[in-house]
């Protein structure tokens, strides 16, 4: 079995985004999120080692992102597949969004704890 390399913990998060190896116009989503990477479903994959360039959407904000792809799920024809990204440039904006969504499971589950 595989070392689990991970600095900072895989969150569940979906959100739109656009992805391509130089003008990102493929679309699919995010089903998960860490400070290091992203996974992403969608019916378009690319290879391990691939560099490509992520649109994440949120709202109005729109965050770019830069990544090489670590791994691809096998799936039938036609159906969704899922893509693991490993970042190799990180902004502020998605340091951001990560920490928020963590502060709010964290708030989530303590209020779970009182009821």
């Amino acid at each position: 079995m595989s070392e689990d390399r991970r600095v900072s913990k895989r969150i569940p998060f979906r959100g739109k985004v656009k992805y391509g190896s130089a003008d990102p116009t493929l679309g699919g989503y995010s089903f998960n999120l860490s400070e290091g990477g992203i996974g992403i479903k969608a019916y378009r994959m690319f290879p391990p080692q691939s560099k490509i360039t992520i649109f994440l959407y949120l709202g109005d904000e729109t965050i770019r992102l830069e990544g090489v792809v670590r791994w691809v799920s096998p799936t039938l024809p036609g159906a969704r597949s899922s893509m693991g990204i490993k970042f190799i440039s990180r902004t502020d904006g998605i340091k951001s969004v990560y920490q928020r969504r963590i502060n709010r499971m964290t708030i989530d589950e303590d209020l779970s704890n009182v009821a």
